[in-house]
C-alpha cells in the first residue's frame, strides 16, 4: 500500500544504508589526516546541513565550493599516487546524503518526485547509468576473485603486467563508475531544482563567485608562491592549476567558463557585467599559463560557437542588447582565428620575451597528437574489438591498458585514460555503451537546439542557453585528446552547464513536441535491449577472457600478496613480514619447497599462533589446506611446502594466521605495522643444517636493523 508513511519509512532506510555506505567509502578513500579532516569535515557538514533543511541551500553551497576544493589535499601534502578520494566526489556524497534526509522530513515537490514534464533525455540517461551500475558491480566482482566462490576473503592479488593490485583496480571501478553516477544525479537534480529564472540567478551567481574565487587563487600562485596548493610535477613544468585537481583540469575549467561568461555578458547589467567581463579577462590570461592545449583549442572554438548563436541578433540587430551582442561576436571571431592561425603557422607569441606555458607547449602538439593516435586511443580500439558488447568495464581501461599494450607491444609509461571520451566509453561499455552515449548527446543537443529557439531574443533565457551550449561544445572539443574521467569539477562542470539548458520557465519543446507512443517505446525497447547485451557480455567475459584466472595464465602474472619488503635479522637472514594474510607463487611437485616460518607474538607462549598454509592450482579453484600448525614459540620453525598431485608446475601457496600483533601498541617499538608472520626465503628442500635447527628468533621483539628493495 502506497502511504506518505511507507514511503517515508522507505527513505529513512535508504538514508540509514547510504550513510553506512559513505562511512565505509569516507574511512576507505579518504585520508584520516587530522589537519586536514580539520579543514573539510566542516565544509562537508555544512553542505549536508545545508541540503537536509533546504535543498536550494545545499545546491547553493556545492556550486559555490566545487571549483574551490580540489587542490585542498595538497596543502597537507597529499599527493598521488596516495589512494584517495577526490574532494568533490566526497562533497558530493555529502550533499546528496543532506538531499536524502530532506526526503525523510519534506515532502518531494512534483518536479523533484519525477511527476514533472518529462524529457525525452531521461530515457538514455536512465539506461546507461543502469548499464554503468551493472557493469561497476560485475567488473568489482571480478577483481575480488568473485568473493566468496574462490575464498571467504579478498586478497591482493596481481591484476595487470605492471603489478597492480585487486585494491587499486577496484579503487578505480569505484571511482570511474562514480564519476558517471554522480554527474548524472546532479544533473538530474540541477533540472528538477532550476526552475525559476530568480533562483538560477542565483545558482549562476553562487558557481560564480566559488569560480571568482579560484582565479584570484590562481594570481596567488602566479605573482607570489607557485608551490602553494600546487602538484609537484606541476611546479616541474612551471603549470599553474590555481584551486583544480591539476594544471589540465584548470585550463579544461577556463575552456569552458570564457564563453559561458561571455555568453552572459549580453544578459547582465551594472557590477554583475563588469565582473563577468574582468572574470573572462583573467581566465582568458590563465588560459596561456594553465599548459592545456586542447582548451585553448576548445576555448576558441567554443567562441567561434557562440559567435554563431549571435549571429542572428547581429543580423537582426533588435533589442537593447544589439550594440553589446555585436562587438561580442566579433570578439569571439577574432579570438577564435587567431588561435587557429597560431596553431597552424606556428608562430607563437611571447610574454616578456618568454613564452608561456601553454604556448611552449603548443610546438608538441602534432606530435602529442601522434603518441594518443598510435598508443591510447589504438589501444582503446583494440579493447572495443576483443570485447563489443561489453568492453572491459566501468574503471578497468587503466587497468587493461598494461595488458593490452603487452599484447600490441606498445611502451607505454603510467597508465591513465585513453585521452579520448568517446574511446573511453567504448572501451569500458562496449559499442552498447558509445550507441548510449551518443543517444544522450544527441537528446542533450536536440534540447538546447528547440529551446534556443523557442526563446523569446533578448532574454535572460536566451543568453543562459547560448552561453550553457557555448561551455558545453568547450568540453565535447576538449573531450576528443582528453577524457577528464577523474576530475570531477570538470565533470560536475558539464552537466550544470546541461542544466542550465534544460532550466527556467522556458517550456519543454522536446518533450512537447515529443514523438509518438510507438516510437518512445521503440527506443525504451531498442535501450533496453543494449543494456542486456551489456551486462550479460561483460559477466559472461569476466567470467572467462578477463578473469584474474584467465590474465594471469596469459600474461603470466606472478601472484604473490601480503608481503613487506625483504629485512634482515640480525644474523642476517633475509624475511619478509605479512599480514594476516599472504600469498606467493612457487614450484610445485618434487623435491618439495623448504620456508622458514616465525610467529614473533610477544604472548605467543600463552595464546599460541594457529597457522594454515593452502596451495592452489589457480584463481579459479579453490585452494586445498595442506598444513594446519599451531605456534607456540617465538623460533624459526622450518617446513616444507608440497602440492598434492597434478598441480601444475607453478602454484599459488597461501599463509594465513589466525591473529597479528602490532609492536607500537605493544610498547616494544615504534614500527606501526600490523605483523603475522616473518617468512623466510623458500627454496628447494635439503639436509637440516644444525644451525637452522636451534636459531632463535632475535628480530622477534624488535624493529629491523636493515631493509632491502625487494
Amino acid at each position: 500500500m502506497d502511504n506518505p508513511s511507507h514511503r517515508r519509512l522507505l527513505r529513512g532506510l535508504a538514508v540509514i544504508l547510504y550513510s553506512l555506505l559513505l562511512a565505509l567509502f569516507y574511512w576507505k578513500y579518504v585520508p584520516l589526516v587530522a589537519a586536514y579532516q580539520a579543514v573539510l569535515i566542516p565544509l562537508l557538514l555544512f553542505v549536508a546541513v545545508a541540503a537536509a533543511t533546504d535543498v536550494r541551500k545545499g545546491l547553493l553551497g556545492f556550486l559555490f565550493l566545487f571549483p574551490l576544493i580540489n587542490n585542498l589535499p595538497y596543502f597537507f601534502k597529499l599527493y598521488d599516487p596516495l589512494p584517495m578520494a577526490p574532494s568533490d566526489l566526497v562533497l558530493f556524497l555529502f550533499f546528496f546524503l543532506g538531499r536524502l534526509i530532506h526526503g525523510v522530513f519534506f515532502p518531494f515537490p512534483p518536479e523533484e518526485s519525477g511527476k514533472g514534464p518529462k524529457e525525452p533525455l531521461f530515457t538514455p540517461l536512465r539506461l546507461f547509468a543502469g548499464l554503468v551500475l551493472f557493469s561497476a558491480l560485475i567488473t568489482f566482482w571480478r577483481y575480488t576473485n568473485f568473493f566468496p566462490l574462490w575464498r571467504p576473503r579478498i586478497y591482493e592479488l596481481v591484476t595487470n603486467v605492471k603489478g597492480v593490485s585487486a585494491g587499486g583496480a577496484i579503487m578505480s571501478v569505484v571511482f570511474y563508475s562514480l564519476t558517471y553516477l554522480t554527474g548524472i544525479v546532479f544533473f538530474t537534480l540541477c533540472v528538477r531544482v532550476l526552475r525559476t529564472e530568480g533562483f538560477i540567478k542565483k545558482a549562476v551567481a553562487a558557481f560564480g563567485v566559488g569560480s571568482f574565487l579560484s582565479i584570484g587563487f590562481g594570481f596567488i600562485q602566479k605573482f607570489h608562491s607557485p608551490a602553494l596548493g600546487n602538484l609537484p610535477a606541476s611546479l616541474r613544468h612551471g603549470l599553474l592549476n590555481a584551486t583544480f585537481k591539476d594544471a589540465l583540469s584548470f585550463g579544461a575549467f577556463l575552456s569552458m567558463l570564457i564563453p559561458f561568461l561571455a555568453g552572459l555578458l549580453p544578459a547582465v547589467k551594472g557590477r554583475t557585467r563588469l565582473t563577468a567581463a574582468v572574470m573572462t579577462a583573467a581566465a582568458g590570461y590563465f588560459l596561456f599559463h594553465a599548459g592545456s592545449k586542447s582548451a585553448l583549442i576548445a576555448a576558441a572554438a567554443a567562441l567561434l560557437f557562440l559567435g554563431i548563436l549571435m549571429l542572428p541578433a547581429i543580423l537582426e540587430r533588435r533589442g537593447p542588447l544589439a550594440r553589446l551582442v555585436i562587438p561580442l561576436g566579433l570578439a569571439a571571431a577574432v579570438f577564435a582565428g587567431a588561435s587557429i592561425y597560431l596553431l597552424i603557422s606556428g608562430n607563437f607569441p611571447s610574454e616578456n620575451g618568454q613564452r608561456t606555458a601553454t604556448i611552449e607547449r603548443m610546438e608538441d602538439f602534432a606530435s602529442a597528437l601522434e603518441i594518443r593516435t598510435a598508443g591510447h586511443w589504438r589501444i582503446a580500439g583494440q579493447m572495443i574489438r576483443d570485447y563489443p558488447l561489453s568492453g572491459v568495464g566501468v574503471g578497468a581501461y587503466i587497468i587493461e591498458m598494461a595488458n593490452t599494450a603487452k599484447t600490441l607491444k606498445i611502451s607505454i609509461g603510467v597508465p591513465e585514460s585513453a585521452e579520448n571520451l568517446p574511446l573511453h566509453v567504448g572501451s569500458e561499455l562496449g559499442i552498447p555503451g558509445m550507441l548510449l552515449f551518443l543517444w544522450i548527446l544527441w537528446e542533450m543537443g536536440r534540447r538546447i537546439f528547440l529551446s534556443f529557439r523557442a526563446a523569446p531574443s533578448g532574454t535572460f533565457p536566451r543568453a543562459l542557453i547560448a552561453a550553457s551550449a557555448a561551455g558545453l561544445f568547450a568540453f565535447l572539443v576538449n573531450s576528443q585528446s582528453h577524457s577528464y574521467i577523474g576530475s570531477y569539477e570538470i565533470q560536475y562542470l558539464f552537466w550544470f552547464l546541461g542544466s542550465l539548458a534544460f532550466a527556467g520557465d522556458v517550456p519543454s519543446p522536446a518533450a512537447a513536441a515529443g514523438r509518438k507512443p510507438s516510437s518512445r517505446r521503440l527506443g525504451r525497447l531498442f535501450g533496453t535491449i543494449l543494456l542486456f547485451l551489456g551486462t550479460a557480455g561483460l559477466l559472461w567475459n569476466s567470467a572467462h577472457s578477463l578473469s584474474l584466472n584467465a590474465r594471469t595464465e596469459r600474461y603470466r602474472l606472478r601472484q604473490g600478496f601480503g608481503l613487506g619488503p625483504y629485512e634482515k635479522d640480525a644474523d642476517g637472514r633475509r624475511f619478509r613480514w605479512s599480514g594476516r594474510y599472504a600469498g606467493l607463487t612457487g614450484r610445485a611437485g618434487a623435491p618439495p619447497l623448504k620456508a622458514w616460518l616465525l610467529a614473533s607474538h610477544p604472548d605467543i607462549r600463552v595464546r599460541p599462533v594457529r597457522l594454515r598454509l593452502f596451495a592452489a592450482a589457480d584463481l579459479a579453484t579453490k585452494p586445498v589446506l595442506l598444513q594446519d600448525l599451531v605456534l607456540k614459540e617465538n623460533l624459526w620453525k622450518r617446513i616444507e611446502l608440497q602440492a598434492p598431485p597434478g598441480f601444475p608446475e607453478s602454484s599459488l601457496f597461501l599463509f594465513e594466521v589466525d591473529r597479528t600483533w602490532n609492536p607500537r601498541k605493544a610498547g616494544v617499538s615504534d614500527d606501526p605495522r600490523d605483523l603475522g608472520l616473518a617468512i623466510g626465503i623458500i627454496q628447494a628442500a635439503g639436509p637440516i643444517k644444525p644451525k637452522e635447527k636451534t636459531e632463535a628468533a632475535k628480530p622477534a621483539n624488535s624493529p629491523p636493523e636493515k631493509k632491502e628493495n625487494s
